[in-house]
């Protein structure tokens, strides 16, 4: 990694500690386990407007994550005392490799 990239990622760290909050993913395994990971995310508006066959509807949460915790479409994610659904497209900023942040969209249901 590059330390442009090493900085940019503690920024983008920092920013989501300060105006964030503790975000809780729970993952089930096609056998029924389940296990949850804590991260830090910032929920950053609710989508007004679709396009097309995006695969996002009116009404799902915009979340920005931290690099800790990959999110995959499926899991449940659990903020401001409500649990939702990921939904795709989970979207990783990843400039010359390095993990920065996820946007991911979290549906009711």
């Amino acid at each position: 990694m590059s330390a442009f990239y090493d900085r940019l990622q503690g920024t983008a760290d920092r920013l989501l500690a300060k105006f964030g909050q503790a975000i809780t993913i729970t993952r089930t395994a096609t056998d029924g386990a389940t296990t949850a990971y804590t991260t830090t995310g910032a929920v950053v508006g609710t989508v007004k407007h679709t396009l097309g066959d995006s695969g996002i509807a009116i009404g799902d949460d915009r979340i920005l994550l931290d690099h800790t915790v990959t999110p995959q479409p499926g899991d449940r994610i659990t903020y401001n005392g409500q649990s939702r659904v990921i939904v795709d497209p989970v979207v990783s900023t990843n400039p010359g490799g390095t993990h920065i942040l996820f946007e991911c969209y979290a549906r009711a249901g």
